[in-house]
């Protein structure tokens, strides 16, 4: 999963800030151009299936090289 390993050793499985950055700049993206395009058409239907494919891959992929990330409660 996509977690971070505090000092303890606990993992979180909450996505990172960098995930959530991620992916609501995707979906903004996606809702701009449904509002462009007037109608949910196939195109934005294709473009939200990136967007959701990408979300999953990118939160299961673990982040265990990348320093930061969902600080935990200790």
């Amino acid at each position: 999963m996509n977690s971070d390993v505090n000092a303890t050793g606990a993992r979180s499985l909450l996505p990172t800030r960098k995930w959530w950055a991620a992916l609501i700049t995707a979906l903004t993206a996606v809702v701009i151009n449904w509002i462009q395009a007037g109608a949910f058409s196939k195109e934005i239907l294709i473009a939200l299936i990136g967007v959701v494919s990408q979300a999953a891959v990118s939160y299961l992929v673990p982040n265990e090289s990348t320093p930061g990330g969902v600080p935990l409660k200790r």
